[in-house]
């Protein structure tokens, strides 16, 4: 890791508060005004034989601005020099996205926006993270997005990103030998094509809205087939069509479909939906409430709150 910081031009003190940041991540995460703390109750010191330049815990944050000046550079570097160690396979990138919010105002970072949270902090302003990753984990490279940035608008920006990390699997006809694997929220019909465009195979899971379009399939159980060497697991029964979808320039992308039953998994759907439709029944008998007691009073304020309810609770509303 010197090495490479190095050749981006990152000076030794800086080096240093580098590593020692990135082994707190690994190993016992604090946040960088904690960091300096940390590492004086370590023996980090004697491992690294080597004290910690200077003073001053802003240090770190001058070190972690370093990173993202140089976070192209680095990301490449680290991309080759993990094949010369492991030579991973790369034949399977897999994209996806996650979020990391802020407990203050964030007014600073024009990023910083209110957006879909999945750790459920309405209150707070956050930023949306793109990650590639390959199928032994490794990270390959990332984009940070504004927090109001919707799941199927960010693959243009991450093609890029995929793009040069498959520029070595390259097949010997010119095609780029690399399946992309995504969830349901970037299987819109434009990013499958624009997958396609730049000669990719995909793999997405469909968005839950569409899988009715196949209930007459899933009815026809002498059609499915039972993978195997699924020995004491729960069985999953498949079956493959062909489809075809007409884009918005009229022309038609044959896909390879795969319908999958699973016993537990119908389970773990019936849980959820269960859940949901209990908590829903208690929002709106707590609304019907407030309405009694004259806590709404215009029919315009309880259609908002009703609308509130089934935004949050959309599949049970579409059920």
């Amino acid at each position: 890791m010197s090495d490479i910081l190095g050749s981006c031009g990152i000076v030794e003190s800086r080096i240093q508060a580098v590593c020692i940041s990135i082994i707190n991540r690994l190993v016992d995460p604090v946040a960088e005004n904690s960091l300096l703390d940390w590492y004086r109750s370590t023996a980090l010191a004697d491992i690294m034989k080597e004290k910690l330049c200077g003073v001053g815990s802003d240090r770190f944050y001058r070190a972690n601005d370093s990173l993202l000046k140089h976070q192209e550079t680095i990301e490449t570097l680290v991309r080759k020099k993990t094949k010369q160690l492991h030579n991973p396979d790369r034949t399977i990138l897999l994209y996806n996205l996650t979020n990391t919010h802020f407990e203050g105002i964030g007014d600073a970072n024009p990023k910083a926006q209110r957006g879909k949270k999945k750790q459920g902090r309405d209150d707070c302003v956050q930023v949306v993270i793109g990650m590639v990753f390959d199928t032994s984990g490794f990270e390959l490279g990332h984009h940070m997005f504004s927090g109001n940035q919707a799941d199927s608008t960010s693959l243009p920006v991450m093609l890029t990103k995929m793009n040069e990390i498959a520029g070595d699997v390259v097949g010997t006809d010119g095609t780029k030998n690399v399946l992309v694997v995504m969830d349901a929220g970037m299987s819109s019909a434009k990013n499958l094509a624009a997958i396609t465009s730049a000669g990719y195979t995909y793999l997405v899971n469909d968005r839950h809205p569409l899988r009715k379009r196949y209930k007459e399939e899933f009815f026809d159980k002498s059609a499915f087939t039972q993978i195997e060497g699924r020995d004491g697991l729960t069985p999953i029964l498949v079956r493959h069509l062909t489809t075809e979808t007409v884009l918005d320039d009229e022309s038609v992308v044959k896909e390879q479909l795969l319908l999958c039953m699973s016993a537990a998994r119908g389970e773990k759907e019936k849980a959820i939906m269960s859940t949901a439709e209990t908590a829903l029944v208690d929002k709106l008998e707590k609304l019907k409430n407030r309405i009694e007691r004259g806590g709404i009073k215009t029919q315009g304020d309880a259609d908002k709150a009703l609308g509130r309810l089934a935004e949050r609770y959309a599949r049970i509303y579409r059920c």
